[in-house]
């Protein structure tokens, strides 16, 4: 209460708290002291308009009607027009607004010095479609100079918790209590407190400096003896005074260890009641048990027997995916072979660099041309085969999570699939898909951009992947090992020359089991950029194509590779010279004035004439 007075100049104060320990009724407290001592406008949010109805009739006017200072400042509720309502409390220099977090209107009704967030947890992550009720509710308080704002709540999902991620930005105060016998100065934590199995009664509180015992009757001195210590972390943002408190502090008469005990030993091992346990009682954030291949286990088990930046046999034909960051582009070619079997070929990172006029390299950014004229170059490579010949990236996706319009761009300067109601047709080799990460946990291909909202990209369609679904199904593959008839069917391969650093990448996300299907989630301090292009390369095998391949057609491709295979004297260069790249650019259309979308898509008869592939009528491989 001292944080939220008119003289602290603190300006937010978190309660992260177990369940009845006071957290709401500390905000009632604020919200008497501030119509009694500090008037002002005052918003009041739960997590629901009926909750904040609730609370008002069975909290708030108990506690003006009971309380003479503050009956004397707010009008009766029967008297017209006397500002006294359920969800408003008119006060001389103020007024209280009480609203809940799932009503936009209600958060933007009006502009408040003063902030009391109730159970913040079970806020929704998005109102009415205009964003997150927390951030909406904050915004009201931005033209006061001394605004306060008090967030409270149970702690939820570890990582998701919004209560956990602002006690993070805070002081992170706990409280010590002694012990009676020593007088060591401690937080009680649930470790240390022990029982009989099966005997809830028994339950004693153990010193871990002297071992001294003591009961849950002994709370009452040690609680009167405590103090707040403050431990800031890494976050901490010099304005926040965050809290933390168990319900092993709860006093006597409320909650008593021996029901926390027995609270325990009811849970058992199924992890809903070990979540409500952890949650509601001890106060803190549950850590979902997610699944993940063990990077050292896949680099042993997936390794192949051939080296970075060779087509290995198997591999018909290639894809490539691009990861748009801020400083570089990072790219996976992969081949593709029968059952789905896979070989990664290539991982290569575009470092974003230009040359000045004085012939200096200097760093830039990817909206500027130089990386997309090194990935270009890359594109246009003819890639060296095992046992001779090259092969070409067929269809290459590029995330347009990041600078999207620059994506667009270099999407429109090349070849496009024809997408048809029940496929894709991908006609020409070296042909770029604009692509984006969608949520779907049962669509591999979640959408296809309109034709109409692609009139407004040049015709540009975007691609959105169930990247939940895409990296089930990389998952599954890692997880693959030779059947016993040695079948490889399924699985992914690894150049020799792979190392840590690309295996952690690749199983930097954990798989969890919600009940809204299969989701992946990015471990904390973790880079996941492998794992994302491998997703998106199995997407980009289907539109492809790969599904839908006869016995016949996978006989052609095998021929087609067979003779090409001719010995070569030097491997073809993976990386052309910028002269040849800027050639092979300018001899692509280019959308003019007049071209409403982009030519690739409307011309469907062009032929793509020798090289590894042969374009037939009917689409790649005569498809019908």
């Amino acid at each position: 209460m001292d944080c939220l007075s008119a003289r602290s100049p603190w300006e937010r104060v978190a309660l992260m708290f177990g369940a009845q320990l006071g957290k709401t009724e500390t905000g009632n407290n604020w919200i008497g002291y501030t119509i009694h001592h500090s008037p002002g406008p005052m918003l009041a949010i739960m997590p629901t308009v009926q909750m904040a109805q609730r609370n008002s009739k069975q909290r708030i006017d108990p506690l003006i009607e009971e309380t003479p200072a503050l009956k004397a400042l707010v009008s009766a509720s029967k008297s017209r027009d006397s500002g006294n309502t359920i969800l408003q409390k008119d006060f001389p220099g103020g007024t209280l607004v009480m609203t809940g977090a799932n009503s936009a209107v209600g958060l933007r009704s009006m502009a408040a010095g003063k902030l009391f967030l109730d159970e913040v947890d079970a806020y929704p992550g998005d109102v009415d479609g205009e964003g997150d009720p927390i951030q909406l509710a904050t915004a009201r308080a931005r033209t006061f100079a001394r605004r306060k704002i008090l967030l409270t709540s149970t702690p939820t999902i570890a990582g998701r918790s919004k209560i956990e991620a602002v006690l993070e930005e805070s002081d992170q105060r706990r409280y010590y209590v002694p012990c009676l016998h020593c007088g060591h100065m401690q937080t009680l934590i649930f470790a240390n407190l022990k029982w009989d199995k099966g005997n809830p009664s028994s339950v004693r509180y153990v010193c871990p400096a002297c071992e001294g015992l003591m009961y849950n009757h002994d709370k009452t001195a040690m609680l009167a003896a405590g103090k707040w210590v403050a431990a800031p972390g890494s976050k901490y943002d010099g304005k926040t005074a965050g809290f933390y408190l168990s319900s092993l502090y709860s006093p006597v008469g409320w909650f008593s260890w021996e029901e926390i005990a027995l609270a325990w030993e009811q849970a058992g091992s199924l992890d809903s009641k070990r979540k409500a346990f952890i949650n509601t009682i001890l106060g803190e954030t549950w850590r979902e048990r997610g699944e993940a291949p063990e990077w050292h286990q896949i680099q042993a088990n997936c390794k192949g027997d051939y080296h970075v930046a060779m087509v290995p046999k198997g591999a018909l034909f290639l894809t490539a995916t691009v990861d748009v960051q801020s400083d570089r582009l990072e790219v996976e070619i992969r081949g593709w072979g029968r059952h789905r079997e896979s070989w990664s070929v290539d991982y290569e990172i575009i470092q974003c660099f230009k040359t000045t006029s004085a012939g200096k390299q200097v760093v830039c950014r990817t909206n500027e041309p130089e990386p997309w004229r090194d990935l270009d170059a890359l594109l246009d490579a003819e890639w060296p085969c095992v046992g001779g010949g090259t092969m070409p990236i067929w269809c290459m996706g590029i995330d347009t999570g990041y600078s999207a319009q620059d994506v667009y761009d270099y999407c429109l300067k090349h070849p496009q699939p024809d997408y048809q109601k029940t496929r894709t047709n991908v006609y020409c080799e070296r042909t770029v898909i604009p692509i984006k990460g969608g949520h779907s946990s049962t669509k591999l291909i979640e959408n296809i951009s309109e034709h109409d909202a692609a009139q407004k990209r040049g015709g540009l369609r975007i691609v959105t992947i169930g990247v939940n679904v895409a990296k089930q199904m990389v998952f599954n593959a890692l997880w693959k090992r030779k059947a016993d008839d040695d079948s490889t069917a399924g699985m992914i391969h690894f150049p020799l020359e792979y190392g840590e650093s690309y295996f952690k990448t690749l199983c930097a996300e954990e798989r969890f089991v919600t009940d809204k299907g299969v989701e992946f989630r990015k471990k904390a301090n973790e880079r996941n950029e492998g794992l994302d292009l491998a997703g998106y390369q199995v997407a980009m095998a289907e539109l492809c194509g790969i599904s839908q391949l006869t016995e016949e057609q996978w006989v052609e491709l095998e021929v087609r590779r067979e003779s090409m295979a001719q010995p070569v004297a030097t491997l073809p260069s993976v990386q052309p010279s910028r002269q040849v790249q800027a050639e092979r650019v300018e001899e692509r259309p280019r959308e003019t004035e007049t071209q409403a979308v982009n030519p690739w898509v409307q011309d469907q008869d062009r032929a793509v004439e020798g090289g590894y592939f042969e374009r037939k009528r009917g689409g790649w491989l005569g498809r019908r």
